[in-house]
């Protein structure tokens, strides 16, 4: 037997080189931490893109597919929102109807940022 993260664990079978280790994130912040992961590698894009493409007179791209500010900040916004609900799951001091509700806005949330 042996601890990892709070957590024991016995090795299957008797062999010491595998482990088993059960994380002790709740599964809502393990969703929210991988949509996270992935927003940020395409917020960085949308950042570091946002300059190198030309604007026309009105100031917006010339091109409607080519990132633009408005889509950062929409996905900063999103992303900030997502920060927040990690926050609550996290402190552990939600009900079992505060959760559900708050797995259906995060829910919401990441189908919007996927669009």
């Amino acid at each position: 037997m042996s601890w990892h993260l709070g957590i024991y664990y016995e090795c299957p079978h008797g062999y010491r080189d595998s482990e088993v280790v059960i994380p002790k994130i709740p599964t809502l912040a393990q969703e929210i931490n991988a949509a996270l992961r992935e927003w940020h590698k395409i917020s960085k894009k949308l950042f570091v893109c946002a300059d190198k493409f030309p604007k026309d007179k009105e100031g917006g791209s010339q091109d409607t597919a080519e990132p633009d500010s408005q889509t950062f900040t929409i996905m900063e916004q999103m992303i900030l929102q997502l920060h927040e609900c990690r926050k609550r799951v996290m402190s552990a001091n939600l009900t079992v109807e505060d959760l559900k509700d708050l797995k259906k806005q995060v829910a919401r949330i990441i189908d919007t940022g996927n669009k």
